[in-house]
């Protein structure tokens, strides 16, 4: 059975860098949601 992520972008067995263009881009949206916050509080 296919992990429902791979298989929805079609890369399956690159699970590790899908897993880190994810971490990394959500960090992004993160610091800059926050930043935001910190701007605006």
């Amino acid at each position: 059975m296919r992990p429902a992520a791979q298989s929805a972008i079609d890369r399956i067995g690159m699970e590790t860098e899908v897993i880190k263009t994810t971490a990394i881009i959500s960090i992004v949206i993160v610091l800059a949601v926050a930043g935001l916050a910190f701007i605006w509080a």
